[in-house]
């Protein structure tokens, strides 16, 4: 009986087959239990994310440097009405075109304040008023800085410039510039005969008396129209410009029982033979002539001298006959002297100093180098 063959299970067959191609799917993708080769492994690339930046170590941008404020302070003087110091605007220019913090304005007396960036010193300091505008320099923060004429005289006499002008530029002033103009402003005012300190210093020093005084001398001055009218003669180096102090309007007192004898021209009665006892010594220049040059009057013991531009003359009050004077009348009267071939009179309206006049009598008769003064 011939061996009958069995034939296969077929669903173990399909378990079979189904296992094959597994393995070999995933032989094929490099998959399976086992090991893969070198090959496989050199040409297989492993791509990584890109990192990401942590929070802690972002960049941040520097943080702006902090600003050290300081208060600057200082008060306006001004030439004009004493209300247009009030409410004057005042600017500050400090190293790197920075300035006031704030606006800064004056109070009714002048009186300001402002911070600024204390590390921007020094710094140009400019105050508008309705009418003018003045100028000043602080070099210090604790500095009280004065503004007025005076301020802006310095500035130009230092700079050679109009004040707007070296306001507007980048131009600093030194200390030892500050220094020379504040000496040479300073002695010119002196020679003018105000009164001040050696120790005044023009940008922080209290001198009030003295800005009253040239403020009067100033307005009242004849060779230039106010404050600006001297500005541009500053700033051509004519620091002789300013004019000299205002005198004291104190009469003179003149004396008549100094002169012993009488004499009439016409109706007109005279005193004569006067002694320097008329009248005390004085010095004046508050006169001008017409083309505004000053009028030097001066008596020193019995010696009087009137001197104007190019010309000067000196008699003498010592009891001569043609020492006289008008008798006492009750508002002009007028003083007559003569020495030589030169000839002066002097007129005085209640005892104060209104004219004189003074010239040279030729052979002729003739007045000749003649000095009026009003």
């Amino acid at each position: 009986m011939n061996k009958q063959t069995s034939l296969p299970d077929f669903k173990s067959l399909f378990k079979l087959g189904s296992s094959l191609l597994f393995v070999s799917l995933l032989t094929a993708c490099g998959g399976g239990s086992g090991g893969t080769s070198s090959a496989q492994t050199d040409s297989k690339t492993t791509v990584n994310p890109s990192p990401q930046p942590s929070p802690d170590l972002e960049v941040k941008p520097n943080p702006k440097p902090s600003i050290e404020y300081t208060k600057i302070n200082g008060t306006l003087y001004t030439f004009g009405d004493i209300f247009n110091q009030g409410n004057a605007k005042i600017e500050a220019k400090c190293l790197n075109n920075t300035g006031f913090k704030t606006s800064t304005v004056t109070d009714i007396y002048g009186d300001w304040a402002g911070e600024i960036d204390k590390s921007q010193l020094p710094c140009k300091i400019k105050a508008e008023t309705k009418n003018d505008v003045y100028y000043s320099y602080i070099t210090k923060a604790d500095e009280k800085l004065k503004i007025n004429p005076l301020t802006s005289i310095l500035i130009i006499h230092a700079t050679k410039k109009l004040p707007e002008d070296w306001y507007a530029s980048a131009d600093q002033l030194s200390i030892q510039d500050v220094e020379q103009a504040n000496n040479a402003v300073k002695n010119e005012l002196k020679l003018k005969q105000y009164k001040l300190d050696d120790e005044l210093n023009l940008l922080n020093s209290n001198y009030y008396d003295l800005l009253e005084s040239l403020k009067e001398s100033v307005n009242k001055s004849l060779s230039f129209n106010g404050y600006n009218g001297l500005v541009p003669l500053i700033k051509e180096g004519k620091i002789s410009a300013i004019p000299y102090a205002p005198e004291d309007y104190v009469r003179l007192k003149i004396n008549y029982s100094a002169c012993s004898g009488v004499a009439y021209q016409g109706n007109t009665k005279l005193v004569t033979h006067c002694t320097e006892t008329l009248m005390p010594d004085f010095v004046s220049r508050k006169l001008v002539q017409k083309n505004k040059s000053i009028c030097e009057i001066q008596k020193q013991g019995e010696d009087l001298s009137i001197k104007s531009d190019q010309y000067e003359y000196k008699v003498k009050l010592n009891g001569q006959a043609l020492d006289k004077i008008t008798d006492g009348y009750a508002t002009m009267n007028t003083l007559l002297l003569a020495e030589g071939n030169q000839r002066m009179e002097i007129l005085f309206q209640y005892d104060l100093l209104v004219g004189a006049a003074a010239y040279q009598v030729d052979s002729a008769g003739k007045m000749i180098g003649v000095i009026n003064c009003n």
